[in-house]
Parts: C-alpha cells; sequence; structure tokens
C-alpha cells in the first residue's frame, strides 16, 4: 500500500473510531490508508481491553438516538464477520434522574422497566440499596478486542492499507489536500482524518486547529464473578465519597459489565490524573479500593480481591460532547470522553461523510 501512490485518504489512528471510519471509507471504494503508532489494539490508547458497555439509557435524545443508529451497525459487522459483538446483558441505571431518563427513552421509542430494589435482588441477584433502578434489556457489552479485531478485518477486506508502527509526526495543509510527515516517510493525501485520540490536540494545533480536551489515565479493575451469569451492565450514578477514598474529584460514577469468561469490568468513570499520554503510568490504588468495595456491596457473589488492574486513556471535552468536524482537507474525530466505543460504527459513518464532502 506504501508503495502504491498517493491515497485519497489517510487515517490516523487506529483505534475504534479510525478503524470503523476507515471502513466506512473503504465500503465507498475510495484509497485509504490508516496510521497506527503502535498496533491494533495497544494497551497505550483508548480502545483496548475485552469489553464495554453498549446502553441506550441515556439522558440526552442525541446520545439515544446515536446509539440506535450504532446498534443495527454492530449488527451488520457481525453479520459480515461471523463474530458476536454485541451481546444484549441488559443494562441497569441507579439513582439517576429516572423521570427525565424515562421520559427520554419513550420519547425514542425504547423499550425499558423500573424495577424496585427487591425484583433487582431476585432477578439479578444485586443489592442496589433503596433505589429503584432502569432496566433498558437492549444494553450489555460490546467486545472490545473482537470489535477492533472484526473492523480490522472488514476495513483490510474492503481494501484499506494499515501501517502498524508508522507515527504520524506533523500535519500541513497544502493547496490539494494534507501532507503528513510520518516516522517513516512523508505522504500526501486528498483528506487526512485525524483519530488520534490522547495524541490529537497536539498533532493538530500546528495546523490552527485547536482541540479543548483534557487528556486522564483511567483504572479499570477485574473481578472474579461467578454467577449469576450474565451480568448486566451496571451503572450507579450514586457518588463514593471522595474525600474518605481519598479520590481526585467528586461526583463519579461507579459502573460494571461483563467480561470474557467468569469476570466483572468495574471502575469510575473519569477518576484519573491528568497525564501525558506518552509517559508510562499505573492503575490508580484509591480508586481500584473503592471500586472493589462497591463491587463487593453491588455484587455479593464477586470476589473482593481483583483479579487484574490495567489503565485506559480517556481524551474529554469540559462538557462531554463529541468532535466530529472538518476544517478544509481536515477532518477530526475525537474527543469521545470515555464513551465513544459503542457508537464507533455510527460515528465512523459520519466522519466519512466528512470526507466525501471534499472528495466529491
Amino acid at each position: 500500500m506504501l508503495g502504491a501512490g498517493r491515497p485519497e485518504v489517510v487515517v490516523i489512528g487506529a483505534g475504534v473510531i479510525g478503524l470503523a471510519t476507515a471502513r466506512a471509507v473503504a465500503q465507498a471504494g475510495r484509497d485509504i490508508l490508516v496510521l497506527e503508532q503502535d498496533v491494533v489494539g495497544t494497551p497505550r490508547g483508548s480502545s483496548h481491553g475485552s469489553s464495554r458497555i453498549f446502553r441506550l439509557a441515556y439522558e440526552q435524545e442525541e446520545r439515544v438516538r446515536l446509539a440506535q443508529e450504532a446498534q443495527p451497525l454492530w449488527r451488520d459487522l457481525e453479520r459480515e464477520t461471523g463474530m458476536e459483538l454485541l451481546a444484549a446483558r441488559g443494562s441497569l441505571d441507579l439513582g439517576g434522574d429516572l423521570e427525565h431518563q424515562t421520559s427520554v427513552l419513550a420519547a425514542c421509542g425504547v423499550g425499558f422497566e423500573v424495577l424496585e430494589a427487591e425484583e433487582v435482588r431476585e432477578r439479578f441477584e444485586l443489592e442496589v440499596g433503596a433505589v429503584p433502578a432502569l432496566h433498558q434489556p437492549e444494553g450489555g457489552v460490546v467486545w472490545a478486542e473482537r470489535a477492533l479485531a472484526a473492523l480490522s478485518s472488514s476495513a483490510r477486506d474492503h481494501g484499506a492499507g494499515v501501517a502498524e508502527g508508522m507515527k504520524a509526526l506533523s500535519l500541513e495543509v497544502t493547496g490539494d489536500g494534507v501532507q503528513i510527515e510520518t516516522s517513516k516517510s512523508v505522504l500526501d493525501a486528498r483528506v487526512c482524518i485525524v483519530t488520534a485520540g490522547s495524541w490529537a490536540a497536539p498533532l493538530l494545533a500546528p495546523t490552527g486547529v485547536h482541540l479543548p480536551v483534557t487528556v486522564t489515565r483511567e483504572t479499570v479493575v477485574y473481578f472474579e464473578h461467578p454467577g449469576p451469569r450474565p451480568a448486566p451492565a451496571v451503572i450507579d450514578w450514586r457518588s463514593p465519597d471522595a474525600a474518605a477514598w481519598q479520590l481526585r474529584r467528586e461526583g463519579l460514577a461507579p459502573y460494571a459489565l461483563d467480561a470474557d469468561g467468569c469476570a466483572l469490568k468495574a471502575g469510575l468513570h473519569n477518576a484519573g490524573p491528568v497525564v501525558d499520554p506518552d509517559q508510562p503510568g499505573e492503575p490508580d490504588a484509591a480508586v481500584a479500593d473503592c471500586v472493589a468495595d462497591w463491587v463487593s456491596r453491588m455484587f455479593p457473589r464477586a470476589d473482593r480481591t481483583p483479579l487484574r488492574a490495567e489503565t485506559c486513556l480517556y481524551t474529554s471535552t469540559a462538557d462531554d460532547r463529541f468532535v466530529l468536524e472538518r476544517h478544509g482537507p481536515l477532518v477530526v474525530g475525537s474527543a469521545c470522553s470515555g464513551q465513544g466505543f459503542k457508537f464507533a460504527p455510527a460515528l465512523g459513518a459520519r466522519l466519512a461523510g466528512l470526507a466525501g464532502e471534499v472528495l466529491a
């Protein structure tokens, strides 16, 4: 691919959004090359690990409709690749604005039920305290590693090239496209789509494109959970006492979801420190302890001692909005604020559409 001449489109970053975008561009018949500074699924980024929550139960109608848009696209990819990618384990929201959430779901035609604590205990063997739970049966998990493999395979099958170990060093908008200096060569493309996650802002800044984002390193913890299986995805909007657990900030939401095998994956949303993504980092012990306490109370049959912990980078805007925009021949897909994985096929289609505006 590298020797085949000038690609029409270069995508920088082979995380889930980059691969979904590359697949959509390749399906449109365009010549495309994806650059990845590491390898697909690298633990340095934001798309690795066993699973991600898939949910329809948002308070924002636009997010519900985006999930509705992404859901059949995941199913299309499953049929194409023969892999199970989206598992409807059900989702439970605890302690949120129940009246508002249910009204939004109803407006979008999404099925749900409100369960009292005793019903949750009987059905799922979960101890949710005194609050009712919003149960949405179509929620659950996206199998992350499989999703990356499926998107990568599909993109390649449709003609995309994927160059691993090739880091984009700088971008320059030229009269007829974008020049990309990489660690191995200089490339020229008609369109450059930047889906570089935590590395996007400094790469784009010299071009005059400003991304108002913060990069944090988040901790996720795995626990043995013998049953009942499969476990629903749980988000608990009742924040832990940040001072008591020596956490960095208030207003954190514990969450848990099924992982491959007899395990739960759990964490605290957006609890991590601001970091340089190029610097190594370890799981946060305070976050891990807080998560272990919550899991032991929520899932009585789970082992309180973690199996392991790992880290994941978040690239977040102040209001959690996604950045999907075009600046001439530069297209930017960034800042998924720890919530973008489930939407990847829909976001990829939109970014491919922005690139198509240049190529038309």
